[in-house]
């Protein structure tokens, strides 16, 4: 497995994640309909038109022959008392407006722990690893001195390979640290939506 490099830097963690543009959706589809109930009380105007040719004519039944019709008008439609509607519909509107806010705020919140948790993480595993460093180091040293010990004959070869051991088993914890650093900045940049 390849591990992968990361360009990261946790002062520049904008969140831009998908959601947040869902939330202005909504809340433009909430303003157009707004703008819609402004209208919903304006006359209409209707124009039409209606023709053919029948036998009798459906408009003078006294003319018994084929002959032709035609029909053309216009109507207007006006409902001046809307009785309060609008006005509800409005409130409805404006209670969906400020529920869609408070769920947008809740979700920055929640994505805000989320990368807060995230970056403690980051420098968490970082100190990690510079202590790994430092047992690193002390556990060659040691390693070295016990090899010397054991050609000495003051150790078994029993408590050299417990010091070897003691030494791979460091360096797989900083293994283990190093992936855990990059997994928590791949998930920082997850969270944040900028992955």
């Amino acid at each position: 497995l390849e591990v992968p490099t990361i360009a990261f830097k946790s002062e520049e963690t904008e969140i831009k994640r998908p959601e947040l543009l869902l939330f202005e959706m909504q809340k433009r589809q909430i303003e157009a309909n707004k703008s819609l109930l402004g209208v919903s009380n304006s006359p209409k105007l209707f124009a039409f038109a209606n023709g053919g040719v029948g036998n009798p004519n459906p408009y003078n039944f006294f003319q018994t022959d084929w002959s032709g019709f035609y029909m053309v008008g216009v109507k207007i439609e006006w409902n001046i008392f809307d009785y309060g509607r609008k006005n509800n519909n409005v409130k409805v509107l404006d209670n969906r407006a400020l529920v869609l806010e408070s769920k947008k705020e809740n979700y920055l919140k929640l994505t805000a722990i989320n990368l807060l948790q995230n970056d403690r993480d980051i420098q968490k595993y970082e100190a990690l690893l510079d202590e790994d460093k430092e047992i690193m180091a002390l556990q060659k040293v040691v390693v070295e001195e016990s090899y010397s010990q054991l050609n000495n004959g003051i150790i078994t070869s029993t408590q050299y390979l417990m010091e070897v051991n003691s030494a791979m088993r460091a360096e797989i914890n900083m293994k283990i640290h190093e992936l855990s650093l990059i997994k928590s900045k791949i998930d920082l940049l997850t969270n944040s939506g900028n992955l």
